[in-house]
């Protein structure tokens, strides 16, 4: 029996989602430690190659993953040190987002991940008319169009 604390709280009603395991590891529970640093691992593999490429001086991780703490910060900071180039490594930060960092960092995302990935244009609710908000390159573009 693995996981035995994670199958109990299913049957006491609670639904199996991230922040769960990610509890019961921070309670203590071995078997969901073990997912939790598997899940560290990986997130620190992919934070030191974008590390590699952007050198970035502050790495803060936000969401569910969050409630592991400590636990999730030190798999991280393990395959950050072993991946990434020891001089950009030097002076990085890595933390956990506060709750009044969580927003903006989230918006930020969203923001990166719709220009980069080509995602449909957002919409912004204003003065109960939806609007469609351009991205910051249709911006420059529009602007540019505009100038004479």
């Amino acid at each position: 029996g693995r996981c035995q604390a994670v199958r109990q709280a299913m049957e006491e009603g609670e639904p199996l989602r991230p922040e769960l395991v990610y509890r019961l590891a921070k309670e203590g529970d071995a078997d969901c430690a073990r997912i939790v640093r598997d899940v560290g691992r990986y997130i620190g593999i992919a934070a030191a190659n974008m590390i590699n490429v952007f050198a970035p001086n502050r790495l803060v991780l936000c969401g569910a993953i969050d409630t592991a703490d400590e636990l999730i910060l030190d798999a991280v900071r393990s395959q950050i040190e072993q991946h990434a180039l020891p001089k950009l490594r030097e002076q990085l930060q890595v933390g956990l987002a506060a709750a009044k960092e969580r927003s903006p960092l989230l918006g930020a995302a969203v923001l990166v991940a719709r220009d980069l990935f080509e995602l449909p244009k957002l919409r912004h609710i204003g003065q109960g008319v939806a609007e469609e908000s351009e991205s910051p390159a249709e911006s420059e573009l529009s602007a540019a169009e505009s100038s004479p």
